[in-house]
Parts: structure tokens; C-alpha cells; sequence
């Protein structure tokens, strides 16, 4: 696809466009992606538009994902926020693939029509260690029965025992709160 930069910015915009003639439906897509460095504080964010076209059932979605963190060299402080939104009339949503940032893993194997908060580290004590701290929430949008809410917390320690080979290992815990909303 297309890239323009502006002054440290990188603006990657893309559009799709699928018509099934067999099953009359038609979905359109709209995304723009941004990236940058600012000194030590590095940025992406994507916008996206997704309209899904069949009698009955039309429906559209927005989604928004925002990734802004710090680098404190050797260490990187972070926050990553998603929201896609959700149509109570056809239960389309927005989705944003196999995004899933959790480490216990989640029900959500794919994030669609939810918020998604992240609060995350990455530490270096070492050349050759690296912590991972993580807090997640995710909130499912819908307004029924089956909204969930979900918190993880979690840490990966990561260890280089040479240039190709690294030893990880992660611990977390997870809750899940079915009907929360």
C-alpha cells in the first residue's frame, strides 16, 4: 500500500472492497494507519471503517487502536488502547483480527466490538535479561447477558543464553467476569 510521510509521521492508508454476487453481500473497508518516533516516544494508531452490506442485516463498524510508549533505554513503558463498536440491531462489529495482546489467553481470539485497555514494561536489568510486566482489561461492548469483562495481569522474563537461543518463561493471572455489564 501507499506510505506518506510528514515530518516523523508515516500515514499508510488502505481501502477494500469485497461483493459476493451468490450471497448478495458486500463489505467495505476503510483503514488509516499512522506511525512515528519523537525522540524517545514512539506512536501507531489505526482508524477503521468496516460497512457489511446484505438484506437484511446491513450494518457498519469504527474501530480505533492506539499504541503510545517511552523508551528509557534500555527500558520501554507503554499503553495500547482498542475499541471497536457494536450494532445491537444485527450484532455486527468491529473487528480487529488476531489481535490479542493477553498472555493467559482469552476467549477473545479475535477482539471485536470491545475496548481493550493495556498497561505494559518491558525492563532490561541485564544485557541479557528483559521483564515484562503487563496489566490488560478488556470490556465486550454488546448490551446482553453475555458481557464480559476480563483483567490479566501478567510477567515474562526473558533470558538471551546465546545470540539464536532465548529461554522465556511467564506467570499471570487472569479473571474473567461473565454478564458484567
Amino acid at each position: 500500500g501507499a506510505t506518506f510521510n510528514a515530518g516523523g509521521i508515516n500515514v499508510m492508508p488502505a481501502i477494500g472492497y469485497k461483493s459476493d454476487r451468490t450471497t448478495e453481500i458486500t463489505d467495505t473497508y476503510v483503514m488509516v494507519a499512522v506511525d512515528g518516533e519523537f525522540g524517545a516516544i514512539g506512536m501507531e494508531a489505526e482508524l477503521g471503517y468496516h460497512s457489511h452490506d446484505v438484506d437484511p442485516g446491513d450494518w457498519t463498524a469504527y474501530g480505533l487502536y492506539a499504541n503510545v510508549w517511552y523508551n528509557m533505554d534500555p527500558n520501554k513503558f507503554g499503553l495500547a488502547l482498542a475499541y471497536g463498536t457494536w450494532d445491537e440491531d444485527t450484532g455486527g462489529e468491529f473487528s480487529f483480527g488476531d489481535y490479542d495482546p493477553t498472555f493467559i489467553g482469552t476467549a477473545y481470539s479475535e477482539l471485536a466490538g470491545a475496548l481493550l485497555v493495556n498497561l505494559y514494561a518491558e525492563f532490561a536489568p541485564m544485557d541479557k535479561l528483559t521483564i515484562e510486566p503487563a496489566v490488560l482489561y478488556i470490556k465486550q461492548n454488546e448490551d446482553d447477558p453475555g458481557d464480559d469483562a476480563y483483567t490479566e495481569l501478567s510477567c515474562v522474563f526473558s533470558y538471551d543464553v546465546t545470540d539464536a537461543v532465548n529461554y522465556a518463561v511467564g506467570v499471570g493471572y487472569a479473571t474473567a467476569d461473565p454478564g458484567s455489564g
